[in-house]
């Protein structure tokens, strides 16, 4: 057996030995609280503990049902929110595109900043996200004279029922176009991705030919769970659930900055990113270009150890990381961007003089 289809079923089991476990002590709680129907416990705060330890898992199912029903005023149901309802109707949409408004979200639109050099920097945004995340880092580096290409990923700046009838390909051909724009212009192309948007960027980096990389918290391996979920189930997950609703504190520093995200993640598309951070994987040994890799230390997406992942495999010469001490997941609106930013100019700019250096020197010979 090879050692990745040895490392596959090692997963697999892995989830299933959790899954198994989880069932096996719900039914051992459970026979406790019949048990002690018939011999009750005489110490009232032991009851209740048992009581409330083998009720809570049906409390929370009559919740759910209850909201199923009946849901609260200003939210959707969680049938509509969960089930694959959203993923039918992209198929049906598709068949009769014209019957359907697929607009743009204004402040999700791709945008170009023209700068006074020859030096281009293309951004890429993450998952479920759109160029408005990039717009505050792209006027800092567009005031510095660097043309700015902010790319839109297929199925991204509309409606999460877009993003369900893609796939990392779609995504990949967006930074394509994006980077074959700046090339036009530009002799010296630099490429900036956030999460996702960073897991494309090392994968053009290792295919195309880029003077420079920042990944921001871009995933290239995530462990076994995906937000409670086991990874290795998550495809035929997806078959049944289309859409992952994201909690509303994942949600407030995008809300604060004014960014329309997606606020649920369609789960074919996380197959499809788990399929793009396998593939780009295989080519991180191709990157040769200087890399500068940004974490966040209350990331709770993005291990840290991605950072010695994928310093550890690339062949560049230069690589720079920097910690995030403050910040979770988005870095681009937390505590510590202002750092990141002045971080990120300086590595490009220090690239900038030692290119222009080179220069010189070669002239004088």
């Amino acid at each position: 057996m090879s050692i990745e289809k040895r490392v596959q079923h090692s997963t697999t089991w892995s989830a299933w030995k959790v899954f198994l476990s989880n069932l096996a002590q719900s039914y051992i709680d459970f026979f406790h609280w019949v048990k002690h129907l018939f011999f009750p416990i005489s110490d009232t705060s032991e009851r209740e503990k048992v009581y409330k330890k083998v009720l809570s898992p049906y409390g929370n199912f009559f919740r759910w049902f209850h909201r199923l029903l009946f849901p609260r005023r200003g939210t959707t149901t969680v049938l509509k929110v969960m089930f694959n309802i959203e993923t039918l109707s992209a198929y049906f949409h598709n068949l009769r595109p014209s019957l359907i408004d697929r607009s743009l979200i204004e402040s999700a639109k791709p945008f170009h900043l023209e700068g006074s050099t020859g030096y281009g920097v293309l951004l890429v945004h993450g998952y479920c996200s759109n160029p408005a995340e990039m717009r505050e880092l792209g006027e800092v580096l567009n005031n510095e004279g660097y043309t700015v290409e902010a790319v839109l990923l297929k199925g991204h700046g509309t409606t999460v029922r877009d993003l369900t009838t893609t796939d990392f390909i779609d995504w990949y051909e967006s930074v394509l176009q994006g980077y074959d724009k700046l090339s036009k212009t530009c002799s010296n192309i630099s490429i900036l991705g956030h999460s996702m948007g960073g897991t494309l960027s090392l994968l053009l980096a290792a295919n195309r030919n880029v003077d420079a990389i920042i990944s921001l918290c871009a995933p290239l391996d995530l462990g076994k769970l995906y937000h409670g979920l086991p990874i290795p189930i998550l495809p035929a997950f997806s078959k049944f659930v289309s859409k992952w609703p994201k909690k509303k504190s994942h949600m407030k520093l995008h809300d604060e900055a004014g960014v329309e995200a997606y606020r649920a993640s369609s789960l074919p598309g996380v197959v499809e990113m788990f399929d793009l951070m396998e593939v780009t994987r295989e080519d991180l040994n191709k990157i040769e270009a200087p890399l500068f890799i940004v974490g966040a230390k209350y990331d709770y997406n993005v291990p840290l150890s991605n950072i010695s992942l994928l310093e550890q495999v690339v062949k560049s010469k230069r690589v720079e990381t920097f910690t995030a001490t403050k910040s979770g997941h988005s870095v681009l609106f937390d505590k510590d961007k202002e750092e990141i930013f002045q971080k990120v100019v300086a590595f490009l700019e220090s690239l900038k003089q030692n290119e222009e250096r080179e220069e010189i020197d070669g002239e004088m010979k």
